[in-house]
């Protein structure tokens, strides 16, 4: 018995029970997830909000690849010549899918936690209804556009043509990265109203 009272825990042993705490009650994060923040894993005490870090962490990469992209569609169109509709549908298609791309790892970040559960009374998941609100949803299943307010709407209406002037191309990309930062704040206030099931709602405790 005085040896086992001797006995001190190697390297090995103390790693393994500290990645142990910090995954007890979660669920790993998805393919998503884990592809964009290799490094956050968990809810550990080292990273108390890593929901809001996987989801800015969404919109930093959205942001650097969207202006990347959309540079190059501006440079086609200040070179003067004409691009035809080619340049024009491949910004649009790029729009479309990276905006949708956005949306599903807002989605995915949240499927760690029981906030992915969270439903308001007489509506869907509210994630999903955040998320359709606010980046991706469309008219209808036979109308693919983007709805009215979402950021996929402020950026596929907002995409300069050969008849856009040199201001008004400027402008139009000011509002773009406003719609962008306006989205990112809508996203992050509606995970904390689904957090602190704060809808606005009268109800018994």
């Amino acid at each position: 018995m005085r040896k086992r009272n001797e006995f001190r825990p190697v390297a090995g042993d103390q790693l393994e029970d500290r990645v142990v705490l910090n995954h007890a009650g979660f669920r790993n994060p998805s393919v998503l997830v884990a592809g964009l923040t290799p490094r956050v894993q968990g809810l550990g005490r080292h990273n108390p909000q890593p929901i809001l870090a996987l989801i800015n962490k969404a919109f930093d990469s959205f942001v650097q690849d969207y202006t990347q992209a959309r540079g190059a569609y501006l440079s086609t169109l200040s070179q003067g010549s004409t691009p035809g509709t080619s340049a024009l549908t491949a910004f649009q298609n790029y729009t479309r899918y990276r905006v949708e791309l956005l949306a599903n790892q807002v989605v995915s970040s949240t499927l760690q936690t029981t906030i992915s559960q969270s439903k308001q009374h007489g509506q869907g998941w509210s994630v999903p209804g955040l998320v359709q609100r606010k980046l991706d949803g469309v008219t209808s299943a036979s109308n693919p556009a983007f709805r009215n307010g979402t950021l996929g709407d402020a950026l596929t209406s907002t995409i300069p043509t050969m008849q856009t002037s040199a201001a008004a191309a400027s402008l139009d990309s000011l509002a773009q990265d406003q719609a962008i930062a306006a989205a990112r704040v809508g996203i992050l206030n509606g995970l904390n109203i689904v957090k602190n099931n704060d809808f606005g709602n009268t109800s018994q405790n």
